[in-house]
C-alpha cells in the first residue's frame, strides 16, 4: 500500500510508524509512506496555508486552493486509491472500515490543523470524512498514525 499524507508538520513522521513491528513493515517495504509538506503549496513567501472560513466563523481554516495543489502534485497509480480526511465529525473508525481501507493500494490523508480544513475541499476533492473519536486534537497527524497502524 502506498500512504500519502498531507500535513503541514511533515516532521512528525514517521513518528510511532517508524518503530515496532510497523517500523519493521515500513523498512521491509511491506507499505509506503510519503509525506507531503502543505507550506510547499502556500500563498506566499512564507508558505502560509490558512484563511478565516469561507462564510464566517471562529478561526483559521486550511486553505482549499492550498489542498488542490497538493493533490495535483501526486501522481496517482491505482484507481484503488482512497482519500481520508480526519475530523471528529466524521464517520467513526471501525476494524470493518480499517479492512476496508487496507485493501486500497493508495490512500491519501489529508491532517486538519487550526480549526480544521475548508470544507468546499472536502466535497470538492472527494475525501471520506472519517474520526478516530468524539474528541478534539491539534492536529490530524496522531490520528493519521492511528489509522495507518490499523490498517
Amino acid at each position: 500500500m502506498r500512504v500519502i499524507i498531507l500535513t503541514s508538520y511533515p516532521e512528525m513522521f514517521p513518528g510511532s510508524l517508524g518503530h515496532s513491528v510497523i517500523g519493521n513493515a515500513l523498512k521491509s517495504k511491506k507499505f509506503n509512506l510519503e509525506i507531503i509538506n502543505l507550506h510547499d503549496f502556500g500563498i506566499d513567501k512564507r508558505g502560509s496555508i490558512d484563511d478565516e472560513p469561507f462564510g464566517g466563523g471562529p478561526g483559521m481554516v486550511i486553505r482549499p486552493d492550498v489542498i488542490e495543489k497538493a493533490i495535483n502534485s501526486i501522481s496517482i497509480k491505482s484507481k484503488m486509491a482512497s482519500r481520508v480526511f480526519l475530523t471528529p465529525s466524521g464517520i467513526k473508525l471501525s476494524q470493518n472500515k480499517l479492512q476496508e481501507l487496507s485493501e486500497c493500494e493508495e490512500m491519501i490523508i489529508l491532517c486538519g490543523r487550526f480549526e480544521g480544513v475548508d470544507q468546499r475541499a472536502i466535497e470538492i476533492l472527494d475525501f471520506q470524512e472519517i474520526s478516530i473519536g468524539d474528541y478534539v486534537l491539534a492536529g490530524g497527524e496522531i490520528a493519521a498514525q492511528v489509522l495507518v497502524e490499523g490498517c
